[in-house]
């Protein structure tokens, strides 16, 4: 797979794309580049403040080696029950509206696509949109709604929150509500109005949907014809980034009235804040510290907050150093609340960055989001969060079909609609998600040369019930690697399996709209031998994603 150059690294993080203030982000001098370029190469521990001792789980950690090979322990759970919500996607509501929405509804395939991720998070109005969206303009019929600001100009708000709420459970999701904490285009808010706005917007959803104390009823995912309360509403996004940003205490004061506003409505609801926006960048490396910030949030807003919002965006910043700085992140904010155990992380943002060539337009490496190369990513990605027990959610940006990050493309041509490979990898990692992560370790060459250090990732599964057992697994290389397998219990064993993967011969290999199904999930009968020792041989393509589905 091809990996990004430093440039991708250096690029502090994405508003959103092709617009001015996308345009703004990726701004950088020569001085920058040179200096950076040599903080690339210290881990981020070695850029670390000091904070509270939390540690990322050694499950996450992949030894180098001349082999692949994993060690499972079947008696030992990593982590239990875990949750669906790690397949989630963050649902830009006009980007979605003006590709996913037709003749006053979302198209039926976009559902039949997503109703496999049940119990995925979707996140609304989306990202940088949340800043000045105005959901009084979003509800109630249709016809009578009013324009709002959008990056297009004046749009009218026709995939609302109302049809939000629908679609959520027509795919059978959980929803995430990002509230607007600074107003709107034309008119800032104080601190009374912005409580009193999302104070608004939280009684009419308790109006439609009940209170989030109602939960979902017996299952964990909002069904037609039930209630679907909403319980996760994060506070703003990336206030700390672009023209304008706010420091951490003006961000806690603002989050906090509304925060606090919207608990007297509902005390169930539990409150998202944000951490620094890419604590990698040159404005967090030679400006002020991200510690700082976040410790501000842990301290101003841990007592009302019920999770934390993370936005990793790799792959020329390194999974294994994403997942390090959302380690100190956890730190600096336990450090700042004193609160009793470590913080829930909600990864409402995520997915490959694609690099900004030295000439020509960014748009030339968009495809890099959602080939071959940019499904492995992700889905390595979402291994690793796996095994954390922190993190509670995970949202791949984005469903739309505007910028670089498009999960479903559309065909203008003939107005069709195709699932980018980003789209099957993470349809053959949920083929093989089961209730438990189990005790695993992992071995790898690096043949990639990968900044992460290694080809291939792993997360071994169970059913509760013992009837099924899965191997996820991501690699990286342009060749397929012979795994093996070790489980001491299967020792001399015959057991039948079958293997869902995506591969290709090239990390570029893509979807377009001339080969629409160019790379897609495919599946196949194994024969899984293990000799008196517990060992067995696993192939697993090049370039690929891979769940391997096994039924002792």
């Amino acid at each position: 797979m091809q990996t990004e150059s430093a440039v991708t690294a250096l690029t502090p993080r994405k508003t959103k794309p092709s617009f001015g203030e996308n345009r703004r982000a990726v701004l950088r001098s020569s001085a920058s580049l040179l200096m950076f370029c040599g903080l690339l190469n210290m881990p981020a521990g070695a850029m670390a403040q000091s904070s509270t001792e939390w540690k990322l789980p050694r499950a996450v950690q992949i030894r180098p080696s001349q082999q692949v090979q994993f060690e499972v322990d079947l008696d030992s759970v990593a982590r239990s029950a875990v949750p669906a919500s790690l397949f989630g996607f963050n649902v830009m509501w006009m980007n979605f509206q003006l590709g996913y929405w037709r003749n006053n509804q979302v198209r039926p395939e976009i559902i039949d696509w997503l109703k496999p991720f049940q119990g995925a998070a979707y996140r609304y109005p989306g990202g940088e949109v949340s800043n000045w969206f105005e959901w009084e303009k979003a509800v109630g019929p249709r016809a009578s709604r009013e324009a709002q600001y959008t990056n297009f100009g004046p749009t009218k708000a026709e995939f609302g929150f109302d049809e939000f709420l629908d679609f959520v459970k027509a795919v059978h999701g959980v929803p995430l509500v990002t509230v607007n904490l600074k107003g709107t285009r034309k008119d800032a808010w104080d601190d009374e109005e912005a409580a009193r706005r999302n104070a608004d917007w939280l009684r009419y959803a308790i109006q439609r949907e009940g209170s989030a104390a109602a939960g979902t009823g017996s299952t964990t995912f909002c069904q037609e014809g039930r209630k679907c309360p909403i319980r996760w509403w994060e506070l703003g996004n990336e206030h700390d980034w672009g023209k304008g940003a706010w420091i951490g205490q003006q961000y806690v004061n603002r989050a906090r009235a509304v925060g606090v506003a919207m608990k007297e409505v509902d005390p169930s609801v539990h409150l998202i804040a944000h951490t620094a926006t890419a604590p990698w960048s040159t404005k967090y490396m030679f400006g002020g510290k991200a510690g700082e910030f976040d410790s501000a949030v842990g301290r101003g807003l841990g007592d009302i907050a019920q999770g934390y919002a993370y936005h990793p965006y790799y792959d020329g910043i390194s999974i294994p150093d994403v997942n390090r700085y959302m380690e100190r992140a956890i730190g600096h904010l336990s450090t700042g609340s004193g609160a009793g155990g470590p913080p829930i992380i909600f990864v409402t943002e995520h997915g490959r960055w694609p690099n900004r060539p030295k000439t020509g337009k960014w748009q030339t490496t968009w495809a890099n989001t959602g080939n071959l190369g940019g499904a492995v990513a992700p889905a390595d990605y979402l291994l690793s969060q796996m095994v954390i027990p922190n993190v509670r959610a995970a949202m791949w940006h984005a469903l739309g079909t505007r910028g670089p990050w498009q999960l479903f493309y559309l065909d203008s041509e003939t107005d069709t609609l195709y699932p980018n490979v980003v789209y099957w990898g993470l349809r053959v990692l949920r083929e093989g998600f089961l209730d438990d992560a189990m005790k695993i370790d992992v071995s790898s060459p690096n043949t990639t040369g990968y900044r992460g250090g290694y080809d291939v990732r792993a997360v071994f599964m169970r059913e509760r019930t013992g009837a099924r057992y899965s191997l996820l697994t991501t690699n990286r290389s342009g060749r397929a690697h012979t795994a093996r397998l070790v489980v001491s219990d299967w020792a001399g064993r015959d057991i039948k399996a079958r293997q869902y993967y995506v591969t290709g011969s090239s990390g570029n290999e893509a979807n377009v709209k001339e080969k629409k199904n160019g790379v897609t999930m495919r599946s196949r009968p194994m024969l899984i031998r293990f000799d008196a020792k517990g060992g067995a041989a696993i192939s697993l393509p090049a370039f690929s994603v891979s769940s391997v589905v096994i039924e002792p």
